[in-house]
């Protein structure tokens, strides 16, 4: 396929939360310490030399409320490591507190979101996104309770089957103005497995959204596959005469289901990725 330009792939990996869809709250909150732990251990792993495939590893917490479980559930040794990484820049923290229903009101809104703002105001890192997936819609307040809190971005990825995008399209940035005339630059991206959906995981490649002659082979996650399913989608933005970018954010799950673990394979598809197309897709 013929594109019109150079692209860039920026993949977010993370594992979603979502209580109470795979499990009750209570499994689900010691879960997600032990996926952070993993991810302090494929880090660590790199640094000894183990997986040199892996360099360049990245998790996303995808909110506050992981961490705050992490925090209070872990050694001192272990939560020693996941600050210096966090202050590494390899894991990134969302200061979103969770995914959250639009009728939390403002001061439990605000004294949440005040918890990671403190949290990273301590630990002297430049946190200022949040992320939120698999929800379509928010109050007006949140975009104001966001930067109350020196919050400066939002990147949604939303759910299809349950509603569409706001403003009418997906991968669309805008800023979003509050009642206070505080606002927040914004993105909201596709799916939030999209990621799997293009078979960057190997082993965990799905077929929820995307309909194409692959459908029966996307759980092998085979690299052909990933090849033709990334160049139709990028295809699809680069003909697409409104969108004006030369990128497109997406996030990925280490396994083909939310409250999923870290994926250090991820980083081996990548690399085969950008030794074969990444002069035309690069994937970061």
């Amino acid at each position: 396929m013929s594109l019109s330009k150079k692209w860039k792939l920026y993949v977010l990996h993370h594992s979603h939360t979502d209580i109470g869809y795979t499990e009750r709250q209570e499994k689900l909150k010691r879960y997600h310490v032990d996926f952070i732990q993993q991810a302090i251990d494929i880090l660590k792993a790199i640094e000894d030399g183990e997986h040199p495939e892996w360099e360049g590893f990245r998790w996303v917490c995808e909110n506050y409320w992981q961490v705050e479980n992490f925090l209070a559930n872990s050694s001192a040794e272990n939560i020693a490591s996941f600050e210096r990484y966090v202050q590494a820049g390899l894991i990134d923290i969302s200061l979103n507190y969770l995914n959250m229903t639009e009728l939390v009101d403002q001061d439990v809104l605000n004294h949440k979101l005040k918890e990671g703002r403190n949290y990273a105001d301590r630990l002297a890192v430049p946190l200022d996104s949040a992320m939120s997936a698999d929800i379509n819609g928010y109050s007006w307040g949140y975009a104001d309770a966001l930067a109350e809190n020196g919050i400066e971005n939002l990147f949604s990825c939303i759910h299809t089957h349950h509603g569409m995008f706001p403003a009418g399209k997906k991968h669309n940035g805008f800023w979003w103005e509050g009642p206070s005339g505080d606002r927040v630059l914004t993105w909201v991206s596709d799916h939030y497995h999209m990621g799997n959906e293009l078979c960057l995981v190997p082993g965990h490649g799905i077929t929820y959204l995307l309909e194409d002659r692959f459908n029966e082979k996307a759980a092998v996650s085979d690299f052909s596959i990933t090849e033709d399913r990334i160049y139709q989608y990028i295809g699809k933005l680069d003909s697409d005469p409104e969108y004006e970018y030369d990128f497109v954010p997406i996030m990925v799950s280490g396994m083909s289901t939310d409250n999923g673990a870290p994926n250090g394979r991820i980083l081996e598809r990548i690399k085969e990725w950008n030794e074969r197309h990444g002069a035309e897709i690069q994937i970061e």
